[in-house]
């Protein structure tokens, strides 16, 4: 099963990059980071609804609900990458593709780790320890919430334009 689940994890990063090819390179860059933002908070949510038993309750079994998530999960954030990955690669002066994707990485790597701190911030808050869960459900809807906090950034940091608009059109000069 846990076979089954990662390859679909990879089959449904393809699709993900179908889609952003298909549908969204056209969308505004604020439209595209906003609404991805809000969909990976309804994603997240989707754990929160397995640790309450919410997906049993709607008649899914585990398997399918985890399968589900695994799968659209990894599609959510290819699109959110993708924009990303354009807007990087209009900006780069040619031959800085290697130096491009390693502070891509180390942002990524560096977003990771400060998610686990703070997520174990979050669970010591909530007292969840070894013995007692009882509060996890809480960690979880507060950590889904949070997702929400980049969205008020978008304006500040996003360029109003499309992936299609060339680098004038966004910021009015080459870089």
């Amino acid at each position: 099963f846990v076979g089954y689940i990662n390859t679909m994890s990879y089959v449904s990063m393809f699709i993900g990059i179908l889609v952003y090819s298909k549908f969204l390179k056209s969308w505004k860059y604020r439209t595209i980071f906003i609404s991805v933002q809000l969909v990976l908070v309804l994603t997240n949510l989707l754990d929160f609804c397995l640790v309450t038993r919410t997906n049993i309750a709607l008649g899914i079994p585990d398997e399918a609900f985890v399968l589900g998530d695994s799968t659209f999960g990894p599609i959510v954030k290819r699109l959110y990458l993708m924009p990303m990955y354009v807007m990087a690669s209009k900006l780069m002066v040619d031959g800085t593709e290697a130096t491009l994707f390693s502070v891509l990485m180390s942002l990524s790597n560096f977003g990771y780790d400060v998610g686990s701190i703070f997520g174990s911030v979050l669970l010591t808050i909530f007292g969840v320890t070894d013995e007692n869960w009882t509060n996890f459900k809480y960690v979880l809807l507060v950590k889904s919430l949070l997702r929400l906090l980049p969205i008020c950034f978008v304006p500040l940091l996003v360029p109003p334009g499309t992936p299609m608009d060339p680098v004038e059109v966004m910021y009015g000069e080459a870089p």
